[in-house]
C-alpha cells in the first residue's frame, strides 16, 4: 500500500496574545466534481466565554452558491472543527460555473454575523479562492493485445475509481475511433462493479493504422482517457531471437577488468533450436535515443544448437571508444545498444532482435536521498535518511554505508563519521545531534566497499522570523502499515515555554483532510496516528 499522508499543518496557540480574534479556513486547494470538500475552521484569539456560530459554503466568484450549507459553532474551548461539504453537479450546473471561459475557480465562504461585530470586518464572509475541476475520478482502458488484423475481435476493460482510487460505480462514455479518426462506437452504460468489459470486431475492409478506444464518465468531461491499439495485416515470425546480457549493467571504473559477455538464443516458435549464424554490432545510445555505432565491435558467430556467446575484452571495447573519441569517464548515463540479425541455415530466413536496457554505471548501486530533509533545526537531531538498491531496482540488503559530516558553524567546522549496513529493504536512517550554534551541515555518503555508489547533500539552517525553530521527526523512521500507530515527535527549540500552550495539526490523505486535533505542549510532545486503510 502506497500510503500518501502527512502532518500539513502545525502551528501553536498562543496563550496570552494581543492580536484581535481571527476565523481561519483550511481546506485542499481544488475541488473536485461529485467529492465531498474537507473543511477544518478555527478561531483564534477569541477571548473565554466568546462563541461563533456561522456556516461555510462554495460559490461562484460572480455570484451564486455551489453547494449546500454547512454550519459550525466554535467557542474558546471548542476552537476548531472539521467540515465536510458536497459538491453535487446539480449545485454546480445552477451556479454557472461550467459558464466560465478561463480556468474556472470557486470560493470557499465562512458566514457569520460574529465577522461583521466582533472582528471589525465590512462584511460577515470571509474566504478564499480555489481551483475547480470537474474531473470526477481516474478511469484506465485496457485492451487484451496491441496489435489486430481485420476481422479480428478488440476485447477491452474499462476500469473506473473515485478521487481516492477506490472502486466507482458510475456511468461511463464510451467511444470508438478508427485510423482515420471517424466514430465507429458510442455508447452509455452503468458500471455496478467499477469494471467494465466489451468486445468489437474490427470490420475486413478497415485500412492499417492506429485505433483508439476513449472513456469518460458520462458527467464529467475532464475525465478522458484512452488507449491505442494498431491494426495491420500481422505476420507470425519464422522463429524468435533473444539477446541476454551475463549482467543487467556495465560497471565502467578503471580497476574493472571484467569483460562485456552475452548470449544470443534462437528458436522456432516451436521450440526447436535454430541453426545459422548471428550477425551483431553494437552502438552508444543516449536517453534521446540517438546511436552512435561503435567499429570494429561487429561479430559473426554460429549458432551451435540455436545458441551463441559473445564477448568483448576491455582493450577491444577501449579500441572502439577511440575511434570515436569518447572516454570511459564519459560513458555513465549512456547504454551500451546491441543489434542481432541471425539468418537460418538452410532456408536463408532472417530475423533480428535488440538490446536497449543495457546501462554504463559507476558503481553497483544506486543512493537516494530523496526522504532526507532539506533544512535544519539547531538544537535539534538532523535524521539522514538513505535508500540503497541495486542497478536493477531490487532492494540492497546488508549493504555498508558511510557517511561523513561536516557540522559548520560560522568559521568553525567539526566532522563526524558514521557507518552503518542497510537493513533487509535497503534502508539506513542515522541521526545526527546538532548542537545550537551549527548553521549548515555538510553530507558525504557512500554505498557499498568495492566500487562505492557516492552522494552528497548539504543542508542549511532556515532563517528564522522569530527566536526559535519547531522541530518535526518521526519516532520510527520505517514507512509506517495499516495497524501500525505512527508516532511524530514536536519539539519548540529556542521558544520559551510561556509563549503557547498547544499544538495544532491535520492528517491528509489522497489530497483530503482526515482529522484535526491538538496536544498540549510538553518538552517533546508526541502525536499517535493510528495507520487504518482511509489514510
Amino acid at each position: 500500500m502506497r500510503l500518501l499522508w502527512g502532518l500539513a499543518w502545525v502551528f501553536s496557540f498562543c496563550a496570552s496574545s494581543l492580536q484581535k480574534p481571527r476565523l481561519l479556513l483550511f481546506s485542499p486547494s481544488v475541488v473536485n466534481l461529485g467529492t465531498p470538500l474537507s473543511v477544518g475552521v478555527q478561531l483564534l484569539d477569541a477571548p473565554p466565554g466568546q462563541e461563533v456560530k456561522g456556516s461555510v459554503f462554495l460559490r461562484n466568484p460572480k455570484g451564486g452558491s455551489c453547494s449546500p450549507k454547512k454550519d459550525f459553532k466554535l467557542s474558546s474551548g471548542d476552537d476548531f472543527v472539521l467540515l465536510s461539504l458536497e459538491v453535487p453537479l446539480e449545485d454546480v450546473r445552477s451556479c454557472g460555473l461550467f459558464d466560465l471561459r478561463r480556468a474556472p475557480h470557486i470560493q470557499l465562504v465562512a458566514q457569520s454575523p460574529w465577522l461583521r461585530n466582533t472582528a471589525f470586518k465590512a462584511t460577515e464572509t470571509q474566504g478564499v479562492n480555489l481551483l475547480f475541476s470537474s474531473r470526477r475520478g481516474h478511469i484506465f482502458v485496457q485492451t487484451d493485445q496491441p496489435i489486430y488484423n481485420p476481422g479480428q475481435r478488440v476485447r477491452y476493460r474499462v476500469f473506473a475509481l473515485d478521487q481516492k482510487m477506490r472502486p466507482s460505480t458510475d456511468f461511463l462514455t464510451i467511444t470508438v475511433e478508427n485510423s482515420h479518426g471517424l466514430r465507429v462506437l458510442k455508447k452509455e452504460i452503468f458500471t455496478s462493479t467499477s469494471i467494465f468489459q466489451d468486445a468489437f470486431t474490427i470490420p475486413d475492409i478497415s485500412e492499417p493504422g492506429t485505433w483508439k478506444i476513449s472513456a469518460r464518465f458520462s458527467d464529467g468531461l475532464e475525465s478522458n482517457r484512452s488507449t491505442h491499439f494498431e491494426v495491420k495485416k500481422y505476420v507470425l515470425p519464422n522463429f524468435e531471437v533473444k539477446i541476454t546480457p551475463w549482467k543487467p549493467y556495465i560497471l565502467m571504473v578503471p580497476s574493472n577488468s571484467d569483460e562485456i559477455q552475452l548470449d544470443i538464443q534462437a528458436r522456432y516458435i516451436y521450440g526447436k533450436p535454430v541453426q545459422g549464424v548471428a550477425y551483431t554490432r553494437f552502438a552508444l545510445m543516449d536517453e534521446q535515443g540517438k546511436r552512435t555505432f561503435l567499429r570494429g565491435l561487429e561479430t559473426q558467430a554460429k549458432l551451435v544448437e540455436g545458441r551463441t556467446h559473445i564477448s568483448i575484452s576491455k582493450d577491444q571495447f577501449q579500441a572502439a571508444l577511440d575511434k570515436i573519441n569518447i572516454g570511459v569517464r564519459d560513458l555513465e548515463g549512456l547504454r551500451l545498444y546491441a543489434a542481432t540479425a541471425v539468418i537460418e541455415s538452410p532456408g536463408g530466413e532472417m530475423e533480428e532482435a535488440e538490446l536497449t536496457s543495457w546501462r554504463f554505471v559507476s558503481s553497483a548501486f544506486s543512493l537516494d536521498l530523496s526522504r532526507t530533509k532539506r533544512h535544519l533545526v539547531p538544537g535539534a537531531h538532523f535524521l539522514l535518511q538513505a535508500l540503497v538498491r541495486e542497478i536493477s531496482g531490487s532492494e540492497a540488503s546488508n549493504v555498508i554505508v558511510k557517511v561523513s559530516a561536516t557540522l559548520v558553524s560560522g568559521s568553525d567546522s567539526q566532522v563526524l563519521n558514521v557507518q552503518q549496513s542497510t537493513n533487509r529493504i535497503g534502508q539506513v536512517s542515522i541521526s545526527f545531534p546538532i548542537p545550537p550554534t551549527v548553521t549548515g551541515l555538510r553530507l558525504l555518503v557512500s554505498a557499498g566497499s568495492l566500487y562505492p555508489m557516492i552522494a552528497r547533500l548539504t543542508v542549511q539552517s532556515p532563517p528564522s522570523r522569530g527566536t526559535g525553530f519547531l522541530s518535526i521527526e518521526p519516532l520510527d523512521p520505517r514507512s509506517p502499515r495499516v495497524g501500525d500507530t505512527f508516532i511524530l515527535n514536536l519539539q519548540a527549540v529556542g521558544i520559551p515555554a510561556p509563549t503557547f500552550s498547544h499544538y495544532y495539526y491535520m492528517i491528509i490523505s489522497r489530497g483530503q483532510i482526515m482529522a484535526m486535533s491538538r496536544e498540549a505542549r510538553r518538552t517533546v510532545t508526541s502525536v499517535s496516528v493510528l495507520v487504518d486503510h482511509q489514510l
